[in-house]
């Protein structure tokens, strides 16, 4: 398994969509924390001084739907690479369990991940800068950096869950063209309006007149989640951990039991 781990890693570090797609978050909160307020006080010079919380940047280190949709096809381009380029098929056959293939692409897809998240948050804080040098803005160093990072960590886990069902798209399946669609829909949160569906069918139909399935779905969760506001917490830990491991399981069983080609 560590071997597999490093070798996956090592694809990571190599893969082109993995480095375009920080060239791309790193250029999106450059423009957002940068490049917005300059132009916006540039076309407004009396508007009124903007503060940025250092807590909210790091709890929020997707400030955009594009954001999330970036690293979640980046998830799907490296999980689904390994199949196209015959890298399971060779490395399967030494290996005692073939499932085990599935279980490093999971943990490096998490490394993944983290990397891409903590990059954001870096490049937002320094992107923040500008601005506040040129007193446009004012920075603040809050009280909530401890409500922020496990914030940031829960939203990780959320973003965990939904890569969970990504891999078992495109390593179950073997469809990266599904996942793709699937990556976006999460990512610009456009099945909102089917749940929005689902919760009126409750309430109508079911009589559930305060059931909400956004606060039980990974890709709803992940905007609306605050341990600052005491907000789904408990929903958002056990959406994260029930949803990785079931889709996690059905994969490695899936996998299992067809032949790899």
């Amino acid at each position: 398994m560590t071997n597999l781990i490093k070798m996956d890693m090592r694809r990571l570090l190599h893969a082109k969509v993995f480095l375009v797609s920080l060239i791309i978050i790193g250029g999106l909160n450059i423009l957002v924390q940068a490049g917005a307020p300059l132009m916006a006080h540039y076309l407004m010079p009396d508007q009124a001084e903007v503060q940025q919380n250092l807590s909210q940047l790091i709890a929020t280190p997707f400030s955009t739907p594009i954001h999330w949709v970036v690293m979640f096809i980046s998830v799907v381009s490296f999980s689904y690479a390994d199949m196209a380029n015959g890298f399971v098929k060779n490395i399967a056959g030494q290996i005692s369990r073939k499932s085990d293939t599935v279980v490093s692409k999971f943990i490096i897809v998490g490394i993944h991940n983290l990397i891409l998240m903590l990059f954001s948050s870096l490049v937002s804080i320094a992107a923040t800068l500008v601005p506040v040098g040129m007193d446009m803005e004012t920075f603040v160093v809050d009280g909530q950096l401890g409500a922020a990072i496990p914030t940031f960590l829960l939203k990780w886990m959320l973003s965990m869950a939904i890569c969970a069902i990504l891999v078992f798209f495109t390593t179950a399946v073997k469809n990266k063209t599904v996942a793709t669609i699937a990556a976006v829909c999460f990512g610009t949160g456009a099945i909102g309006g089917l749940y929005f569906v689902m919760n009126m069918a409750a309430k109508n139909f079911l009589h559930l007149n305060n059931f909400d399935l956004s606060n039980f779905v990974p890709d709803q969760l992940i905007s609306t989640v605050s341990v600052g506001e005491h907000q789904l917490v408990l929903n958002a830990i056990l959406v994260a951990l029930v949803w990785s491991a079931a889709f996690i399981i059905l994969t490695v069983k899936l996998f299992n039991a067809r032949d790899i080609k």
